[in-house]
């Protein structure tokens, strides 16, 4: 498989010294660094990411040769991070691929309009309040890659350089790949999805999922522009989201199925998260039989002060 060329005698060292306390509390680490340590899930993650990629497709490739000199000076870089995925409690999920554009690269001027709003942490608790007063249930949604959901206008075409290691391991998954390969091993692509760390792709999936809200009958609140709300059967059901990440509330179990339906049929990749229990934005959500709600980020925390006592014996 890609994932096991170049790296076999890696996993095995790693393997046999297990792995490192202070690896296992880190959020972040470079492709290049999860080679080098050989870790077997790390390079299964960007395979699985830029198949995801390639699946949609996210860019089309583009000879350098027939770029004019001023298309070429505007060719981006991208960087492949890796990221451990915890849950509310601290438990670890999974490791997390994911392909950035060099985004700091881009000319800023030239978008009218790139900011995005993020639900308040104060609306979440107002939300959960409501719905442990009116005992509604909750779902939490993920809608993995979201923003390639986002179509790129030909306007604001996006020129970018992958590196030669994420440009080997793509030539493997994509025999096309292979023929664009520059001398220096890298690949050049034009973007036709909104790619996380491009400086519009957040406005462009904000629009993509209010255009979606709207369209299934939903009324924008004025005071949190992350809070759209629609009658059902008599019924209020509210959804509020941070970026990818949605939170959906209703006294009606099947007005929140009929919403989820409609959202799977507008996007790909969505994760439903039903029942008592619920781990968003950091908070673990435990509704239950009792006569009220609880929230925690027990784990989060835990997370924050372990973090601190390995950088003060470093």
């Amino acid at each position: 498989t890609v994932a096991s060329r170049g790296v076999n005698s890696n996993r095995a060292e790693a393997a046999s010294r297990g792995v490192d306390h202070r690896t296992l509390k880190a959020y972040n680490t470079s492709l290049r660094k999860a080679i080098k340590e050989g870790d077997e899930q790390t390079v299964d993650a960007v395979v699985a990411e830029l198949k995801q990629l390639t699946k949609w497709p996210v860019w089309e490739y583009v000879d350098t040769k027939t770029l004019s000199y001023t298309k070429a000076k505007t060719i981006i870089r991208s960087h492949m991070f890796l990221k451990k995925k915890f849950d509310a409690v601290g438990n670890f999920q999974k490791w997390k691929a994911r392909l950035v554009a060099g985004g700091d690269q881009q000319d800023k001027s030239l978008y009218t309009n790139i900011s995005s709003p993020t639900v308040a942490t104060e609306t979440v608790f107002a939300i959960i309040a409501i719905a442990a007063i009116e005992r509604r249930h909750i779902f939490t949604l993920d809608i993995t890659g979201a923003y390639l959901n986002a179509v790129i206008p030909e306007s604001q075409k996006v020129y970018m350089r992958l590196d030669p290691i994420t440009a080997r391991i793509l030539a493997q998954i994509d025999p096309t790949a292979a023929k664009q390969r520059e001398r220096d091993g890298t690949i050049v692509v034009r973007l036709t999805r909104a790619l996380y760390g491009c400086v519009q792709s957040a406005r462009l999936w904000y629009d993509r999922l209010r255009e979606a809200l709207l369209k299934l009958g939903f009324i924008q609140n004025p005071y949190d522009l992350c809070v759209f709300n629609k009658v059902i059967k008599g019924k209020q059901l509210t959804i509020a989201f941070h970026v990818d990440d949605l939170i959906m509330t209703c006294e009606s179990q099947d007005a929140l199925e009929q919403v989820v339906s409609a959202i799977e049929g507008e996007f790909e990749g969505v994760s439903v998260s039903r029942g008592d229990s619920h781990s968003y934005l950091g908070m673990q959500i435990e509704t239950g039989d009792k006569d009220y709600y609880t929230v925690n980020m027990s784990g989060y925390l835990d997370k924050i002060l372990d973090n601190n006592r390995i950088n003060m014996r470093h």
